[in-house]
């Protein structure tokens, strides 16, 4: 990221006095959230739009995206963001006379470090006094495994800023070998005057393991933007072309006028071809049913597709929208994102196209409630012992009035409500309200059409007919049809039975009951069921009694011949019924089909009216919704305060959450109205029955809460005041604290979370550590914070022991820290060297600045060990005998350096993992009391030159706690801090632990001995003490084993004279006389 230098420059006019002025600044350390989220499984269309606090993205600038749609081999999002991330303090200025600063990553699981640098100042003073932005400029460079230095990126930061200004660079490290040593190089010229300041400091390096995630078949988005748009996280809306389904191979999805809309063309064969996006709710349910991974994993053989194909025909004809325009009768848009039982689903969804769904010999069936003609024809032949039971609705349950709620574009997903009455009936019946929701529903409309469906069905549709019937129609039967019944009681005469005989254009009728008083002027039509059974319906064209077989005529049948021939001939014994003009058969949709244990079958069926369809799809106008007469909402009761504390930017500010008792009927929102002391009122509107409150402050809190339904019927206003007062009251104490080592040099702290509010927000968790087992977190060591929403922290594998406190956004600690003891594990590490400067004879043997050996005699607990000297003028003690010691003044110095006695001089370059030994106590110079305000560091600088030279180059210092270098000598330091000139540090323990690993070596080839001594060297030289002078330790000498490869009987190989670069080897014969064989080893030894 680059920013462009903005200058502002004054002018003079004509000779007056000339104002310097100073340019703004331009540089700000900018924090950006990274948010990722699973917004539908897949695979889906595309996304339209994002929105972040209901605002289109397109709006906002500076941010980066990346989505995916969620097919089986999608690629991952690169994120970057790390699972496992350690940082470490460089704390060093970059400058050209200093040259480059150098830091080593060793842990080849490394996927990419994030390099910080900071300029305190950039800016120059010219000479009118204008104060303008300046620039500074730096490499960075790489080097794999000694390979040589590579420039990864030269970077330049131009602008102005007069505050420290941070930059964090990120160089990612895939494919590299390591050890990967980075290089931070200033290719600026150092500045000397302090009119031109342009200082580059880099501060710390984090290494980072990446987890590389794909989420196949699942649809998700990944958002970076800058943080300081928003407080917190902002609410993400998603704007999509949903999940694709497949369609018929004749279909087509409408991408322009009706969006999503299907059409057909020509005939469906039963073909479904590759997946699309659509809101037919027919296919989408077909593919919910069917969707072996999210779906019910209903086999294709058990679903009748053209089934579903004749209901998104109805779904997709175009009927009013009410606006003058038109759209489907139906569309399904809806996002199934809560747990449900499977067959509540699939009912919701049925029910966006009026439908009905139910497993039946072994297939699910799914049907639709539209205008249908009779399927069937049901008489008293058929229905045991002749009997039709019905029943009615009661009027308490037809309602005259509906609310629907529905979801709208416009309102980016948000409820609004459409309220449909029937006039006519509320001045029958009165006003019965009904409220629904409509699922799925984007379309004012459609909602609307719901609540005349509702009203219409309610108001014509109010009797059910019960029955039973025979097995033979009892199997034939099955719900959603829609059936024709001829009941004598019903019609008053009895209009059906059975067929005596039939031919192709005749049937002859088994009775004469009734049937013999039809005559054609009435218009007669039969109604049979032919053998396949199918309902077939045709025009009577003669009456008339058959012919006996004698020639004369047989008045106990009658025969009826039709207009025009039956398609097939109808089976004798097979039902039939006749309509007239002035009696027709009531037609009945059946709900239910249930078999009985005698082989009967009980059927359920409510009345069917064709013409309410046209009714409920009729033109219609939308207008704003008025509001139903209905109940208002009860009123709230017993408002709960809790009290918090947040940070925005640099500020502390006050906090408050309220929640209220409330039994939630009639309720869509609550208006809630709050105000410190005498403040005017400020509102919110919540659906919870709770809120936050922020930027309060210290006074008298009052609120009014309000519930309101959908109508906008309110409730009374419930009313309470609450003290907020400055808290000062410590948060919670950490708990369970526990330590476990994750590396050679990492450990992994872990605790539950904060139940302090003002911890998890704008706390942090405060981490010390101590290598005195009975130290205490005021004498511990500093060694980390991390925010107080945190519940880990990754911190260098040290040995002792470990404490953590909660602190808040006041800075209140726990009162009780928690600790863990913890003792480093090496592995197959061996321990080389313990070394302690404290237990030197005598003690602390080294160079010191600002520093002194000291016994405090105040201390309660005695201590010897190295402390900050004091600063103050024995002349200028006016009273000598006020001072609390002889020995130490109170002018305590504010830092203060101890280097080691001794250079580790290893003798050649090896890799070793380094442990500081480290315990301090704080105390006050006057009572002896423990103070806090005081702290130590312990640092290493490395060489790979021989460090006796006296032209070895050391590296700069770095501060380590446990960590893993390779070098030949190693040098070691502590700096001692306090802020406060009568706290005073006490260091009264100090060295540091160093490890080896061991390592075996074998030569590139077998070797000759020749016929002498074979003298062999290591093609790696082990490591096999140091001197005296940093401890004298040695007897780590290789152990070396030799076989003869081609040996003869009596052959022997000796071997002698081992040191770290190598060995002899005597090989002879059977008569003790050398002898040339070739000849392998294994040497074994720390590397």
């Amino acid at each position: 990221m680059t920013e462009d230098k903005i200058i502002i420059r004054g002018s003079k006019k004509g000779g007056g006095d000339r104002t310097p002025t100073e340019a703004p600044d331009t540089l700000s350390s900018t924090q950006f959230a990274r948010v990722l989220d699973l917004v539908s499984e897949g695979e889906i269309d595309q996304y339209e739009d994002v929105f972040l606090e209901k605002t289109s993205l397109s709006n906002f600038s500076g941010f980066a995206r990346d989505f995916r749609l969620g097919t089986q081999n999608q690629t991952a999002i690169l994120i970057e963001s790390g699972t496992l991330e350690a940082t470490t303090a460089v704390g060093v200025a970059v400058t050209q006379s200093g040259g480059p600063i150098t830091r080593t990553v060793t842990n080849s699981d490394i996927d990419r470090v994030s390099i910080t640098v900071q300029i305190p100042t950039l800016q120059i003073i010219e000479a009118d006094g204008d104060i303008v932005g300046h620039s500074v400029s730096f490499s960075i460079s790489l080097q794999f495994n000694g390979g040589g230095y590579f420039v990864y990126s030269q970077e330049t930061i131009s602008g102005k800023t007069s505050n420290p200004y941070s930059r964090t660079y990120n160089v990612s490290l895939a494919g590299a070998s390591f050890p990967v040593d980075i290089r931070l190089t200033r290719t600026s010229v150092d500045e000397t005057s302090a009119k031109r300041q342009n200082s580059l400091n880099w501060t710390s390096f984090t290494t980072i393991i990446d987890e590389v995630l794909r989420y196949p078949n699942s649809a998700i988005h990944f958002l970076e933007f800058n943080a300081q748009n928003f407080n917190s996280i902002p609410e993400r809306r998603f704007l999509i072309r949903g999940i694709k389904v497949q369609i018929p191979h004749n279909a087509s999805v409408d991408t322009t006028t009706h969006l999503g809309r299907i059409t057909y063309a020509g005939l469906f064969d039963g073909t479904l071809v590759a997946a699309t996006w659509t809101n037919d709710p027919a296919w989408c349910l077909y593919d919910l049913l069917k969707n072996t991974r999210y779906g019910c994993s209903i086999p294709d053989s058990h679903l009748d597709k053209f089934d579903f194909f004749a209901i998104s025909q109805y779904c997709n004809e175009l009927v009013s929208d009410g606006k003058g325009g038109q759209e489907p009768r139906f569309s399904l848009n809806c996002v199934l994102n809560t747990r449900k039982e499977v067959f509540t689903v699939i009912k919701e969804l049925t029910n966006v196209f009026r439908g009905l769904a139910y497993f039946t010999a072994g297939s699910f069936v799914v049907k639709q409630d539209k205008p249908t003609d009779s399927t069937y024809v049901i008489n008293s032949s058929m229905v045991v012992d002749g009997f039709f039971e019905y029943n009615g609705t009661s009027l308490k349950s037809r309602h005259t009035c509906v609310t629907v709620a529905y979801q709208s574009y416009d309102m980016l997903g948000e409820v609004l409500f459409e309220r449909v009455e029937d006039a006519d009936a509320v001045r029958v019946y009165g006003v019965n309200h009904k409220e629904v929701r409509s699922i799925g529903c984007y379309s004012q409309g459609q909602a609307q059409r719901l609540g005349r469906w509702i009203l219409e069905t309610e108001r014509y549709l109010t009797q059910t007919v019960s029955f039973t019937v025979s097995q033979d129609a009892g199997v034939i039967l099955s719900p959603g049809m829609v059936v024709s019944v001829a009941d004598p009681l019903k019609t008053i005469s009895r209009r059906g039975g059975r067929i005596h005989e039939a031919t192709l254009n005749s049937i002859t009728v088994d009775s004469t009951e009734d049937i013999g008083t039809i005559t054609l002027a009435q218009n007669p039509k039969i109604i049979v069921v032919l053998g396949n059974g199918l309902l077939q319906q045709k025009t009577v064209s003669a009456i008339a009694s058959p012919t006996t077989a004698s020639g004369g005529e047989d008045t106990t049948k009658k025969k009826f011949t039709v207009s025009s021939n039956f398609s097939q001939v109808p089976s004798s014994g097979g039902f039939y019924a006749i309509e007239t003009d002035n009696i027709t058969l009531e037609k009945f949709r059946i709900l239910r089909v249930t078999e009985e244990e005698d082989q009967t079958f009980s059927v359920t069926a409510i009345q069917y009216d064709g013409s309410i369809y046209a009714r409920a799809d009729s033109p219609i106008v939308t207008t704003p919704t008025p509001n139903p007469i209905g109940a208002a909402p009860n009123a709230v009761t017993d408002i709960a305060f809790t009290t918090f504390y947040y940070q925005s930017g640099a500020t502390v500010l006050i906090g408050t959450d309220i929640s209220w008792t409330h039994d939630g009927l009639r309720t869509v929102q609550y208006f809630v109205e709050y105000k410190i002391d005498n403040d005017n009122f400020q509102q919110i509107i919540t659906t919870s029955p709770n809120a936050t409150l922020k930027s309060l402050r210290v006074g008298t809190l009052t609120v009014r809460v309000t519930a309101f339904n959908f109508t906008g019927g309110r409730s009374p206003t419930y009313s309470e005041t609450h003290t907020i007062s400055q808290n000062t009251n410590p948060p919670d104490d950490v708990q369970s604290l526990t330590a476990n080592q994750i590396s050679q040099t990492q450990a992994v702290l872990n605790w539950p979370a904060s139940t302090s509010r003002d911890v998890l927000t704008g706390g942090k968790v405060v981490i010390k550590h101590s290598a005195n087992p009975n130290a205490t977190f005021a004498t511990a060591a500093s060694l980390t914070t991390v925010v107080g929403s945190a519940t880990s922290a990754n911190v260098p594998a040290i040995t002792g022991r470990y404490f953590a406190v909660f602190e808040n956004i006041l800075g209140v600690q726990s009162s009780s820290p928690a600790s863990v003891a913890f003792t480093l594990t090496s592995g197959n590490q061996i321990l080389i060297i313990d070394r302690k400067e404290d237990t030197d004879n005598p003690t602390f043997q080294g160079t010191f600045t600002d520093v002194e050996k000291y016994s405090p005699p105040n201390y309660p607990t005695p201590l010897t060990g190295i402390v900050l000297s004091g600063d103050i003028l024995w002349d200028s003690v006016s009273d000598v005998d006020a001072l609390a010691s002889w020995d130490f003044p109170n002018n305590v110095l504010s830092s203060g350096t101890y280097e080691f006695a001794n250079t580790l001089d290893l003798e050649d370059k090896y890799t070793i993992l380094l442990e500081r030994r480290f315990a301090f106590t704080g105390f006050n110079v006057t009572t002896g009391a423990a103070v806090t305000d005081v702290d130590a560091k312990v640092f290493v600088s490395t060489t790979d030159d021989d460090p006796t030279s006296g032209s070895a180059t050391f590296t700069a210092f770095q501060e380590f706690t446990t960590t893993i270098l390779s070098a030949r000598a190693f040098k070691f330091k502590t700096v001692l801090t306090s802020s406060n000139t009568t706290s005073n540090i006490c260091v009264t323990e100090l060295g540091f632990r160093m490890f080896m690993t061991p390592s075996t070596q074998f030569p590139t080839a077998p070797i000759a001995s020749g016929t002498s001594q074979k003298a062999v060297t290591f093609p790696n030289k082990f490591f096999t003490g140091v001197s005296a002078t940093i401890g004298g330790v040695g007897g780590f000498t290789p152990i070396v084993n030799a076989n003869i490869l081609n040996i003869q009987t009596g052959d022997t190989i000796a071997i002698s004279s081992i040191t770290k670069s190598g060995f002899n080897a005597d090989v002879k014969d059977s008569g003790g006389s050398f002898v040339n064989r070739n000849f392998v080893y294994q040497a074994t030894g720390l590397r």
